[in-house]
């Protein structure tokens, strides 16, 4: 039995509920369980990175800054998809929608902001293989 594992100088207010602390663990270690079956690919945090650099552009990194907008939301769509591909365990096509992601921005990026995307995007496909 759970409770005549805990020392009986032990003083807590509540008595221990055995049922509660196996279902406790049953639920952690369910986590656990599902946290392991992750591809790592996916969890990445060049992921997040990438994703604050393209919704943090100031507008003026962008070739036309009337446009940035929509441009940014382009970016954002690709960025998506890319990650999408390699959630769904197509890591090929996702490296193909990053090259398709940092094509875009040689079009519609300064040449500062371009490297930076790039830097990220390279560093991603690295990740993702």
């Amino acid at each position: 039995m759970i409770g005549t594992c805990i020392p009986s100088s032990f003083n807590t207010e509540a008595p221990i509920d055995s049922e509660y602390f196996v279902r406790q663990v049953a639920g952690l270690t369910q986590i656990t369980g599902d946290l392991m079956r992750v591809d790592p690919r996916v969890i990445d945090l060049g992921w997040g990175r990438m994703k604050t650099a393209i919704v943090t552009m100031k507008d003026t990194a962008f070739v036309s800054a009337a446009d940035a907008a929509a441009h940014r939301q382009a970016l954002l769509a690709q960025y998506l998809e890319a990650f999408r591909l390699v959630e769904k365990g197509d890591p090929g096509k996702g490296a193909e929608m990053l090259r398709a992601l940092s094509a875009s921005g040689s079009t519609r990026l300064t040449p500062d902001a371009r490297a930076e995307l790039n830097t990220l995007v390279d560093a991603q496909r690295g990740q993702v293989g």
